[in-house]
């Protein structure tokens, strides 16, 4: 595939490829039974160039880097592909789709636009709701990994949704939410911690929350890139 993402991106492939031991998670997830999504922000701010340190990718290229990498990887025990969503002013869902689909979903749009995080969010738990209650005793956990770089146009609004959905699922294997912030935003990273750390005091059910930075994934593989989704 000429000029594709695919051939501009070795460290993360390379990474996302080794046999990387399991971490020590509390929470063991069931890859098999696993359906994973996948959220990018494409608001205007996306265009900044400060993703990784000394890279001169923008935020967006630098994420689609990771998302393609990720997909491609997870699509090996997933066959029915993965979920992906991107957002800004506007949200669109593209359902059961595979890694060169993400690509090519990626070079459909340029960034701008606001952060209606709540609506991807909200949008996705959703779907992993009504899949589940279809498939009954055959039901599915869900991992839901958010890349952004800014606080959304509703805080409150996206805090609500997750602490909503706790009280939907019985146990914190069902459902996590994985937000990778991207860029140094201080008021992003603010904010993305208190979804971490303060939801209970808001009535969450359960702690489905875990945030990390897009630099941290560099050395971690699917595998426990998910587990952190379930274990923060």
């Amino acid at each position: 595939m000429s000029n594709s993402i695919f051939e501009r991106r070795p460290n993360l492939i390379n990474r996302f490829s080794k046999d990387t031991k399991m971490s020590n998670a509390v929470n063991k997830i069931d890859f098999a039974n696993l359906d994973v999504a996948i959220a990018v922000d494409t608001s205007g701010t996306m265009r900044k160039t400060d993703a990784l340190k000394g890279s001169p990718l923008t935020r967006l290229e630098a994420t689609k880097e990771n998302a393609v990498a990720l997909a491609a990887e997870l699509e090996k025990t997933d066959p029915d592909g993965i979920t992906v969503a991107r957002f800004a002013s506007k949200v669109r869902i593209y359902d059961g789709v595979t890694s060169s689909k993400v690509e090519q979903i990626f070079e459909e749009f340029r960034p701008m636009g606001n952060t209606n995080t709540k609506e991807a969010v909200e949008q996705l738990i959703n779907l992993f709701l009504g899949k589940r209650a279809a498939a009954g005793a055959a039901a599915k956990s869900a991992c839901i990994i958010v890349f952004t770089d800014g606080e959304p146009d509703d805080k409150v609004g996206l805090a609500q949704v997750i602490v909503d959905a706790t009280k939907k699922i019985s146990d914190r294997t069902e459902l996590g939410i994985l937000f990778v912030q991207v860029g140094d935003d201080a008021d992003a990273a603010a904010y993305l911690a208190k979804l971490n750390n303060d939801l209970g005091q808001a009535g969450a059910k359960h702690d489905i929350v875990a945030v990390c930075k897009l630099g941290d994934l560099e050395d971690v593989s699917p595998q426990e890139l998910i587990e952190m989704a379930f274990n923060d």
